[in-house]
């Protein structure tokens, strides 16, 4: 069965939106990827923003299915290895554990009041 031209023309047209969004992603990826490495070189304090960046850009990238996934994670798992070795990482701190008091007091004081309705009738 010959498909109608109408929707031949539109394959095509749909093809070439899809080609032109595809080199987009890339060129921003490997730019992204080209100021994260330079980053890390020169030890730039802000290396650890460029490589989020290139990484969060490697797997938009690889979700719209314009790399593959396993390409996007061995991108990201190179870059932070880059980082880790150049010592650049930033640390993460610790959160105060003054949440989970909090919530204790809510959770005693609700048992309260249930214990309360429960007496009450």
């Amino acid at each position: 069965m010959v498909k109608p031209i109408g929707a031949l023309n539109k394959r095509a047209r749909q093809a070439l939106e899809r080609r032109d969004l595809n080199r987009q992603h890339r060129s921003k990826l490997r730019s992204a990827l080209r100021k994260a490495q330079e980053a890390i070189i020169s030890k730039s304090e802000n290396s650890p923003d460029f490589v989020r960046e290139a990484v969060s850009l490697a797997a938009h990238s690889a979700s719209k299915g314009v790399i593959h996934k396993n390409k996007a994670s061995r991108i990201s798992s190179r870059l932070m290895k880059k980082l880790n070795l150049a010592g650049l990482s930033k640390k993460p701190t610790k959160a105060k554990a003054t949440k989970a008091k909090a919530t204790k007091a809510k959770a005693t004081k609700a048992k309260a009041t249930k214990a309360k309705a429960t007496k009450a009738k």
